[in-house]
């Protein structure tokens, strides 16, 4: 009797052992599923709303309108009042308040806020999400030496049963780790491939799509990573407030506010090198709005006074009008 009491409770043991070693699948959960299904469902419908419009000879409604600071309502301050701050740079040249540099042209931070590293294993980050006509096309992306594990999701409303093949610049195709149709919907198709650069290494890739019809597909590349940017929109160039409590993956961290003056700001984190964003694309669905803008470096300081080379690079700012 002991004995049996014994080897039942050894099973129990590597029973638990088991159910702890067994970790998720990266892409596997259901709120990866519903979260990646509402993405390329919003992406999809953008896309068709965009594609009627040109067809049509009307114009495109931009999501985010760009202005030149000459265009700029007078109404609108580009920096903040008088007696709030004021910054000498290393010439001894004093600038406009709320600015810095060699040129006057480096914003200060006077509203400093904690920016949080979110990291969301089960969402990853999103490094390509447009829409291919003909379902049809070669996307090349980028993989670096941060990318752990890849999934690539396609859609198509019309029910054309998308799919793709991974390959390296060379022709050498990728087999995937799995493919399915998460959730069960056939409009969606999966490509799973796990430990993509520690096995074939980091550079660029190709995604060739394909259909079994003729029909607008989806599509988007979710990669499992440390390195994640954190942005969001501020109305103060001085502002470093750019986040909200709730993480929502994919997504700028706080909206735009319509018919102000908008600052977009970031941070990256989890980089080993040192590295900063340099350039902003806007798109409207998948349409490019704008040529890419170089993107501009605000320092954080406690105080107005110090030197900006001890100061802290945290944000890149683009002037919007919303």
């Amino acid at each position: 009797m002991k004995r049996l009491l014994l080897l039942t409770f050894l099973t129990f043991l590597v029973t638990i052992a088991a159910a702890k070693n067994k970790v998720e699948k990266f892409g596997k959960s259901e709120r990866f599923i519903s979260e990646i299904q509402e993405s390329l469902t919003t992406e999809h419908s953008v896309w068709l709303r965009n594609h009627h419009a040109s067809k049509s000879g009307n114009p495109i409604e931009p999501g985010i309108k760009f202005l030149a600071h000459h265009n700029i309502p007078s109404d609108i301050p580009l920096i903040p009042p008088p007696g709030q701050l004021v910054a000498t740079n290393q010439f001894g040249i004093k600038c406009d308040q709320g600015y810095t540099g060699d040129f006057c042209n480096i914003p200060v931070c006077n509203k400093m806020a904690n920016i949080s590293t979110h990291f969301v294993p089960a969402e990853g980050e999103a490094i390509e999400l447009a829409t291919s006509y003909e379902c049809n096309d070669m996307i090349t992306f980028p993989v670096d030496n941060y990318v752990y594990d890849i999934v690539i999701t396609l859609y198509s409303a019309n029910g054309g049963m998308p799919s793709g093949t991974l390959s390296m610049l060379n022709g050498t195709a990728i087999r995937p780790d799995e493919a399915l149709n998460p959730g069960g919907d056939m409009r969606y198709y999966s490509l799973f491939f796990y430990g993509l650069s520690e096995f074939t290494g980091p550079g660029y890739y190709n995604l060739q799509l394909a259909s079994e019809s003729i029909a607008p597909c989806s599509y988007q590349i979710t990669t499992q990573t440390n390195a994640v940017y954190d942005t969001g929109f501020v109305q103060s160039v001085n502002d470093d407030n750019i986040q909200k409590d709730i993480y929502r993956p994919w997504r700028v961290l706080k909206e735009p506010i319509q018919n102000t003056a908008n600052y977009l700001g970031a941070k990256l984190s989890g980089v080993l090198q040192p590295a900063k964003p340099e350039v902003v694309t806007f798109l409207n669905g998948d349409d490019k709005q704008y040529a890419p803008m170089t993107l501009g470096i605000r320092y954080q300081c406690s105080s107005p006074y110090v030197s900006p080379m001890k100061c802290l690079s945290t944000s890149l700012h683009v002037y919007l009008w919303r």
